[in-house]
């Protein structure tokens, strides 16, 4: 977690040296795309990857081609693996098996990817750590979210907000559901709840 603009760290847990290798090579045996975040760039082994372009996009971040990403690991830092497959059920069974044979966290970020992380790594513990830094209570937070990754934050803040094209399970955990992304959901829900405050 940055604090911005000063770029100050504020919450920071990489992967474990001893995780990163057997995840990768876990995941390619698994038959799964691979991309790893080391803070600035979303990094993959495979020229013209799309997934490793989206996942750039989405994080505000640029793609670096290495050769080998197994060699990379070892002389860097990494804050998150990201591995991506078609079928949805699959990755969540990649992800049992994950955390059962590392020390690693792994949990879907979207329909297609599982992100994979240090242990206590994870939107509630950021917003527990924000609060406590800012001396606000977790009962007056509001937070929104769309994807499984959200379920935990959305369950620990005073007001739980699921977007409308999140999973079921998402909406499920929510205290309340928004329109979609596409609509201008959370835009809505925060003119809602504030009116006009600051305009």
């Amino acid at each position: 977690m940055v604090e911005y603009p000063s770029e100050k760290v504020l919450y920071n847990h990489v992967v474990l040296p001893k995780c990163k290798r057997p995840i990768i090579n876990n995941a390619r045996a698994l038959n799964l795309s691979v991309m790893i975040h080391d803070g600035e760039y979303v990094i993959t082994d495979v020229e013209d990857c799309y997934k490793a372009d989206y996942e750039a996009s989405i994080c505000n971040m640029k793609v670096k081609v290495v050769d080998d990403l197994n060699e990379y690991v070892n002389d860097h830092i990494i804050y998150k693996i990201v591995v991506s497959h078609n079928d949805t059920s699959y990755l969540d069974k990649v992800a049992e098996v994950i955390k059962k044979e590392t020390d690693a966290d792994a949990i879907r970020s979207g329909k297609k990817v599982l992100a994979v992380k240090a242990r206590g790594v994870s939107k509630a513990e950021a917003i527990k750590k924000l609060a406590q830094k800012l001396g606000i209570l977790i009962k007056d937070i509001i937070a929104f979210g769309d994807e499984v990754n959200d379920i935990e934050m959305l369950t620990l803040v005073g007001l739980g907000i699921a977007m409308e094209n999140a999973d079921d399970v998402v909406k499920e955990a929510a205290d309340q559901i928004a329109g979609s992304n596409d609509q201008d959901g959370v835009g809505k829900e925060l003119e809602k709840i504030f009116g006009n405050a600051g305009k």
